[in-house]
């Protein structure tokens, strides 16, 4: 007997982006650089995608701080970066 069809299909989503490098698997900056060494931790086992779909999923909900989530919603980058450094700074101390 067959399976039955899901009503209700996964959706794929992709995120495309560059980072732009100055050597082989070495980026431009050191911020930037701490993401490819992550990327390049994790795609192998294909873990990427799914941490980073839970990282902008808590994001989004507010886990990670109102002011971060709204910034990323308007996508307003600079207020997102700032508002991600008071989030870290909590942390840090």
């Amino acid at each position: 007997m067959p399976r039955r069809k899901n009503s209700y299909p996964s959706l794929r989503f992709r995120l495309d982006g560059w980072v732009e490098m100055k050597a082989d698997k070495v980026a431009l900056n050191e911020r930037e650089q701490k993401f490819v060494d992550w990327y390049l931790a994790n795609r192998d086992e294909r873990k990427a995608a799914t941490i980073a779909k839970g990282m902008i999923t808590a994001i989004l909900n507010g886990e990670m701080g109102q002011q971060f989530a709204q910034a990323v919603e308007h996508g307003n980058t600079e207020e997102a970066v700032e508002a991600l450094q008071d989030l870290m700074s909590v942390f840090a101390q």
